[in-house]
């Protein structure tokens, strides 16, 4: 077996990681505790730290990470979810674009504290503090016009409000 270690030292966001996504490029993304969310690309050699490059975002408490499709980074938070379109070049943000939802969106909570996934027709789900919640962006992460939001509650048959992580089936 072999082993590396990746702390805050080396560019982690926090010694405490929620959230690990690795995007279409190998890319790994860690959400953490303390308000931020780093980029790894090691280079095709994870076990050599020498040729890594790490990049930060500001960002909530993050919560969960997935990747769409289309390469876009969904970050679930304490106060709703982000979606981030780094146009393929994660180190340079001058030509980032990102966009927030919330409850005023069609969140069921702003407190995202469950699981996130993309299900085989592009839909997003969420966990939150208040329910599931589901957007069907139409493949316009960006362009809020065309979204479609519906939620689920104990009053549509949940056990709890709170949902903690969030799995698909194969049907």
């Amino acid at each position: 077996d072999q082993w590396v270690t990746f702390t805050a030292d080396d560019g982690l966001p926090s010694p405490i990681v929620y959230a690990i996504a690795i995007d279409g490029a190998g890319r790994k993304w860690f959400g953490g505790h303390d308000y931020q969310v780093s980029v790894l690309d090691d280079n095709g050699t994870p076990f050599d730290k020498t040729d890594d490059q790490w990049g930060t975002f500001a960002t909530a408490i993050t919560t969960d990470i997935v990747v769409d499709g289309a390469g876009n980074k969904w970050f679930t938070a304490y106060g709703g979810v982000s979606v981030l379109d780094d146009n393929s070049t994660s180190f340079d943000k001058a030509d980032d674009q990102w966009q927030s939802f919330t409850t005023a969106d069609g969140l069921a909570s702003d407190r995202v504290s469950g699981g996130a996934i993309i299900d085989g027709t592009g839909r997003k789900w969420f966990g939150t503090e208040g329910g599931v919640s589901v957007l069907d962006d139409n493949g316009t992460p960006f362009n809020k016009a065309d979204d479609t939001w519906i939620s689920f509650t104990t009053a549509d048959g949940l056990a709890n409000d709170y949902a903690g992580t969030i799995v698909i089936d194969g049907a």
